[in-house]
């Protein structure tokens, strides 16, 4: 199991990486979108680590607690990241 989800875990960020390359070369803003994206990944790595440890604090440690947590910590830092960097764009910027 453990193996599987590292392995998933590499597909998935491959995925992502390469999603917003190309969403940044073909965007009308590609700095805002460079914005959004380094956002993104920060709060998807924060957002994984708390929600991983949240939810293995939450179910004593058991590792489906933490396995859930983390995909859920990840999914919501990152969709709060990605709107903090274009917050944070349109505060630098002016736009």
């Amino acid at each position: 199991m453990g193996r599987l989800a590292k392995n998933v875990g590499r597909v998935c960020m491959v995925v992502g990486i390469a999603t917003d390359a190309y969403e940044i070369a073909t965007s009308d803003d590609p700095l805002r979108k460079t914005f959004e994206a380094v956002f993104g990944w920060i709060g998807a790595v924060g957002g994984g680590v708390l929600g991983a440890t949240g939810g293995a604090a939450l179910t004593a440690g058991n590792p489906l607690g933490a396995t859930a947590g983390g995909v859920a910590g990840a999914i919501a830092g990152g969709a709060a990241g990605r709107w903090a960097g274009g917050w944070l764009y349109d505060q630098i910027f002016g736009r």
